[in-house]
């Protein structure tokens, strides 16, 4: 096992100070790859997160909003809360999940 990693390490040594191959060598093994996957996510997030914020807070303000109207149902509306609760949280589930999943309109 040791010996097989062993010389996959010698070739690839061998094969990047290769004179045709010198100029790759900056670019190939896993450092560089983590390296660009890290810059590529954090691009991502930093593009991705104003517009998410702002979808977040809009709907806490619509379901704020829905919250105020769920405590001054009446008395006699008890019966249909436990429905409307389910629906509000059912929403929310169903559009945090969209996000998530990139289906959404972030």
């Amino acid at each position: 096992h040791c010996s097989v990693i062993h010389q996959h390490t010698q070739t690839n040594n061998k094969t990047l100070s290769h004179p045709s191959y010198r100029h790759l060598a900056e670019r190939a093994g896993t450092a560089f790859l983590q390296k660009t996957l890290n810059q590529q996510l954090t691009n991502h997030i930093r593009e991705v997160l104003p517009n998410l914020r702002s979808k977040l807070e809009q709907q806490m303000s619509s379901l704020e909003g829905e919250v105020k109207e769920f405590k001054f149902l009446g008395k006699e509306d008890k019966s249909s809360r436990p429905r409307i609760m389910m629906q509000m949280v059912n929403r929310v589930t169903h559009d945090f999940e969209e996000m998530i999943e990139g289906g959404g309109n972030v």
